[in-house]
């Protein structure tokens, strides 16, 4: 009995080759997943570091201004006074010799995910009268334009910030300023 001879071609590799590719494309796009997996990862922590920090720089500002509600004068909020003739800056240094102040323990926030206690910095803007020779008694500047009645109202700013810039590194710092007018 005679065998039917079978035929098998020449195999040329072909078959290696575009597995080898497909095999490299799929490596490729894993590895490009996976660096974008860690990329979304790093900035979820930052936006959740800011969060905090946010946190912190306004529970500063409620302290600040309850310090004010409690005691309007500068000198015991351990403040700045920018009444005329002294010009303040917009902002205070952070190396300021006094002036910024850590807040309470009962308005501290996240104590356990923040580095440095938050602070602020309190600025007297502006005296109002009752009773000025001029007429402008409703305006912020009355006390430094001629007004002679007794003060009415206080303008303060208030800047706070998330933490003293030395206290952490690497850290995301919060900066906020608001303005209070607490009338008597």
């Amino acid at each position: 009995m005679m065998r039917a001879a079978s035929y098998r071609p020449a195999q040329a590799g072909i078959i290696l080759i575009m597995a080898l590719v497909l095999l490299l494309i799929a490596t490729l796009l894993g590895v490009s997943g996976i660096r974008n997996v860690l990329l979304q990862e790093k900035i979820s922590g930052n936006n959740y570091d800011q969060s905090m920090a946010l946190q912190a720089t306004e529970s500063a500002l409620r302290a600040a201004e309850a310090k004010i509600e409690s005691n309007p004068d500068i000198t015991a909020l351990n403040g700045q006074s920018c009444l005329a003739p002294t010009l303040c800056p917009i902002s205070p240094p952070d190396d300021a010799p006094t002036g910024w102040t850590d807040i309470d323990a009962a308005y501290l926030v996240n104590t356990a995910l923040l580095e440095g206690k938050p602070q602020y910095f309190i600025q007297l803007m502006s005296e109002t009268n009752s009773d000025d020779e001029s007429g402008i008694s409703g305006s912020a500047l009355a006390n430094q334009y001629g007004g002679s009645g007794g003060i009415v109202s206080r303008t303060y700013r208030i800047t706070a910030r998330s933490h003293a810039p030395d206290a952490a590194t690497g850290r995301a710092a919060v900066r906020l300023q608001t303005t209070v007018k607490v009338d008597r």
